[in-house]
């Protein structure tokens, strides 16, 4: 998916990540990475970047989100921080089809 800094943007996104929910990329790095999240499952990725304080790579997860044309796209997801760098890596792959 790519890349995002700990005040919730994202830095950098890949072409795949894109593609999936339809968004330019100044779209995605410009607001905050909650705008792209189904609201219920907020608090899903806000635990995957707390167990960062114990781990360095995160328990898969799966969340929901908001594409351009307003479709939910499930996305089974892990973050990686990267240790000498507020930032982290958000890694994820479409999985709306399983579902």
């Amino acid at each position: 998916m790519g890349m995002a800094n700990l005040r919730g943007f994202m830095t950098q996104v890949n072409h795949g990540f894109k593609k999936v929910l339809g968004y330019d990329e100044q779209t995605l790095i410009s607001k905050p990475i909650q705008r792209f999240i189904w609201e219920e499952d907020w608090p899903i990725l806000q635990n995957a970047i707390d167990e960062l304080h114990e781990n360095r790579v995160s328990s898969p997860f799966e969340l929901r989100c908001v594409a351009a044309d307003k479709s939910i796209k499930w996305i089974n997801c892990t973050v990686t921080q990267i240790p000498t760098e507020d930032l982290i890596f958000v890694s994820g792959r479409n999985i709306v089809t399983g579902k």
